[in-house]
């Protein structure tokens, strides 16, 4: 399975397609990881709240390293300098790598002190522990106050990650991010299996002979 890459604003390259991994744990992520690398997936994304980053770990070790490409997130109560330094340094072990493509801060938080949070993740930018910085569910609002200090570090704020499929069309955020060069990763594009019951969806899935998920991919 050949999957295409976007270039992100860094210059890294990124699998269009990539495999979620939240609510995935135990031997049901083990198996489900490394049958999506088999059949050709090179993306997979994970979070230390998934709590499954050990079981990730597990599987990909037996792959080329650099063909893969690796995301993670820290969670809301570590973002604090030591905090995300830390939490790094653990998802790394867990994953049994030495490295992130990318690092996500996995929710906004406005009582945050984003300078000392980007400070860390600069850090990591710099000494290659992560090779791309990005955040998820961050609003518009979120973004304008964190876009700034990014500038200033010289950090490149390279995605958003949110909930984004046609029944969650949020255009405005998609509009704002191209204007900024940023990103949009989709999580849940189907919806969480809606789109298949969706009229609109199957009729044009049933027109280009396709299935309303590819639609909804597409």
């Amino acid at each position: 399975m050949e999957i295409k890459k976007i270039k992100l604003n860094n210059g890294i390259e990124i699998p269009s397609i990539g495999l979620g991994t939240w609510q995935l744990n135990g031997t049901e992520c083990l198996h489900a990881v490394k049958k999506a690398l088999e059949i050709g997936y090179r993306h997979i994304d994970t979070a230390e709240m998934y709590m499954n980053e050990q079981e990730i770990g597990n599987v990909i070790k037996i792959f080329p390293r650099r063909e893969l490409f690796i995301t993670s997130k820290v969670w809301s109560e570590n973002l604090d300098y030591y905090g995300v330094l830390a939490s790094l340094e653990e998802t790394l072990a867990k994953l049994e790598t030495y490295y992130l493509d990318l690092y996500l801060i996995h929710w906004p938080d406005k009582n945050v002190n984003y300078e000392e949070v980007l400070k860390a993740f600069k850090i990591l930018y710099e000494n290659g522990k992560i090779k791309a910085f990005g955040v998820s569910n961050f609003t518009i609002n979120y973004l304008k106050a964190i876009i700034p200090i990014c500038k200033k570090f010289k950090l490149p704020l390279t995605v958003n990650q949110v909930e984004f499929h046609p029944l969650l069309y949020q255009k405005e955020l998609l509009d704002f991010c191209n204007e900024n060069n940023i990103a949009i990763i989709a999580y849940c594009p189907l919806a969480r299996g809606k789109v298949s019951e969706n009229e609109i969806l199957k009729q044009i899935a049933q027109k280009y002979n396709k299935t309303s998920a590819q639609i909804s991919l597409k």
